[in-house]
This record gives structure tokens, C-alpha cells and sequence, in this order.
């Protein structure tokens, strides 16, 4: 296909913002040498003795405040922080630690919960988040036993030294892609993308990049994995629907715009401008599609029955210049139909709007 490999201007927008999405993570490690983890206490999972929990956060805690990079929040910062919400640290769950961490402004995330008894405990969920992107990082499970805190903390700290040097790589990934030395890019995208496969940012950059590097399939098989695991992210469904479109899916291209308007199906600016880029790309009659969507959801909407009508002409036109290489006049049924939803359009059009439409 040629003539297509140009993103529309709002779709353009959305990419190229995304694709910075990195900068916050190395702002946030210009703006401190040490990043502050949240460790809460760990929690039983079911009726276990809540004293290994204690101990053990402890130990981690010791342990992450020998690190250059980080230093951990201490028990009684937490316990405040804590205060303010009105809360208590046998409260606080991962998805609470979470949110603290947010309203207090700490980086990192730390939490596990544990089962079985003092003569073997299996330290389960352990997972490193990053607050500023709300990735996890997650880890295996660790057993440990009675008296033996430190040695399992020391473990949990030597998978989170790997937590580290991803979160380093992934500044990288999305530094060299702001920089477009694109093969530098690819090289940390891989290398973060290897040490957490869930990381969402290091592979939606990676797409970006090989989109830029006009390796489309590639980058709409880095799409799809992305999607997989998150059907709802709002970007790698836009740089799909421009990657399907380039690659001659019209199909899964119409798919995932349409799932990304799913997501605001009300705005209706956001529809028009999508709408407009899938046209502009090349397909007139997606684009009818998605305003006609709108239309069935506000029919009053007269932009909505303005661009259906400019995309129905569209449509028309290459239709007919398509049916025109088979050797008749090109006015097939279906184009027939497309002049006649145009003309029903603007006729809409023309009585809400009068002669200001002239």
C-alpha cells in the first residue's frame, strides 16, 4: 500500500506523547539519589502467626536501607502516613500500600503475603511496583522457616537488585526512542522487556520503535502481545489501528479504534478525530462506520451527519475508481448507495444549518 504510512493529526498527538512516557521515571531519578520503597508489614494469608510478617518487613527493610539507590520507609513514617487516613499497618494490603504510596509521594512499592507454619512459610505475591507507572515487578516464590527471616529477606533483596537494573534499562528504552537512535532503543526495550515480561511502557515503546523504523508487522505482533495483557490500553489501541490500516487489515484496524472508543464512548470530539484519521489513512468506509455509531448514539449530533456525509462521498469515489479498473462505469449498487447516504446526510445537514452550509 503506499500513500498510507502517515498518522493522522490526532492519532500523531496520542503517539507521540505516549512515546515520552519514560521522561517521569527520569525526572523522578535526577530529582533524588535514593528512591524510598513502602514496605508494610507482610500479611498472613489466611490465620498464619502475624509475627513473620512483622519480622520479616524488617529484615527488608535493614537490608534496602544499605542500597545506594534506595532507602526504605521507615516503620514509623509509615505509621504516620498511615495516621492520616485513619488506618493501621494490618490494614494495609498491596492495593492500600499502593495508594499510600501515591498520596505520600514514594516511589517504590513492596509488598508478599505468606502461608503455611513456623516450620516452612512460603512467601507468596511478592511483587515490586513502581508508583510513578504502576508497573509490578514480580518475583518467585521464597520459602523460609522459623528464625530464618534474614536469609529469606536477603533473597527477596537479590531478586529486587533485578528490579533495579530493569527499571534502569526501561529509562534507557524510552531515552534512546525520545533520542531516535532507534537500534539503542530496541537493544534496552528488549533487555527491560526481558527482565519483566508485563512491562506494558518498555513494549508499547518498542512497537513505537518499530514503527518508526517502518517494521510494521513487527510492531503490530508487539501490539498484540500488549494487548493481551491489557485489552485497555488506550495507545497501543491506536498505534494498532494505524499499524492494521498499513498493513491492509482494514478489519483489525476497525477493531481496535473501535475498541478504543469503546473506552469514552461519549466524546464525541474523540470519534470525529479518529474517524478523520482512519480516512485519512485510507479507509473512507471504517471511518463511516464509527460516525455511524455515533449517530445511532446521537442522532441530533449534525458534525456527526456532516463527516458521515464527507466520508460516504469518499467512500463512493474510491469505490467507483475501484470497480472503474474492471472495466465498467464504476456505478455499482454499492457506490450507488454511498452517493445516496452523502446526499440523505447532507440534506440533515442543510435543514439544521440552512444557508450558513452554502
Amino acid at each position: 500500500m503506499t500513500g498510507r504510512c502517515r498518522l493522522g493529526v490526532f492519532t500523531a498527538g496520542l503517539l507521540s506523547a505516549a512515546l515520552l512516557g519514560n521522561a517521569t521515571l527520569e525526572a523522578q531519578q535526577t530529582a533524588s539519589s535514593r528512591f524510598r520503597v513502602l514496605i508494610p508489614d507482610f500479611q498472613p494469608m489466611n490465620d498464619e502467626d502475624d509475627d513473620f510478617g512483622k519480622d520479616l518487613a524488617d529484615e527488608l527493610r535493614d537490608l534496602i536501607d544499605e542500597l545506594n539507590t534506595h532507602s526504605a520507609v521507615s516503620e514509623d513514617d509509615i505509621e504516620d502516613a498511615l495516621d492520616r487516613f485513619d488506618l493501621d499497618m494490618e490494614d494495609l494490603n498491596c492495593l492500600l500500600a499502593r495508594q499510600l504510596a501515591q498520596q505520600s509521594n514514594y516511589e517504590v512499592v513492596m509488598c508478599a503475603g505468606y502461608s503455611g507454619s513456623e516450620e516452612a512459610w512460603q512467601i507468596q505475591n511478592i511483587q515490586f511496583v513502581d508508583s510513578g507507572t504502576g508497573e509490578s515487578f514480580v518475583v518467585d516464590p521464597v520459602m523460609s522457616a522459623k528464625d530464618q527471616e534474614e536469609e529469606a529477606a536477603a533473597e527477596i533483596v537479590q531478586a529486587f537488585s533485578l528490579f533495579v537494573e530493569q527499571t534502569r534499562v526501561a529509562v534507557f528504552c524510552g531515552d534512546y526512542a525520545q533520542s531516535q537512535q532507534w537500534e539503542n532503543a530496541l537493544e534496552n526495550c528488549d533487555r527491560a522487556i526481558e527482565l519483566n515480561p508485563a512491562s506494558e511502557s518498555s513494549r508499547y515503546t518498542r512497537a513505537n520503535v518499530l514503527r518508526q523504523t517502518d517494521r510494521f508487522s513487527d510492531a503490530l505482533d508487539e501490539v498484540k502481545r500488549l494487548l493481551e495483557g491489557n485489552p485497555f490500553h488506550e495507545n497501543a489501541l491506536l498505534l494498532g489501528g494505524f499499524l492494521a490500516v498499513n498493513l491492509d487489515d482494514e478489519e483489525l484496524a476497525r477493531e481496535y479504534y473501535r475498541n478504543y472508543l469503546q473506552l469514552n464512548p461519549a466524546n464525541a470530539a474523540v470519534r470525529m478525530n479518529v474517524a478523520y484519521d482512519l480516512a485519512q489513512e485510507g479507509d473512507p468506509l471504517g471511518a463511516m462506520g464509527i460516525i455511524g455509531e455515533g449517530i445511532a448514539a446521537d442522532p441530533e449530533n449534525i458534525d456527526f451527519h456532516e463527516q458521515f456525509g464527507n466520508f460516504a462521498f469518499a467512500g463512493a469515489e474510491q469505490v467507483r475508481r475501484e470497480a472503474e479498473v474492471g472495466g465498467d462505469n464504476g456505478l455499482t449498487p454499492e457506490v450507488r448507495e454511498l452517493y445516496q447516504n452523502a446526499v440523505e446526510a447532507y440534506e440533515k445537514v442543510f435543514e439544521a444549518k440552512g444557508e450558513e452550509t452554502v
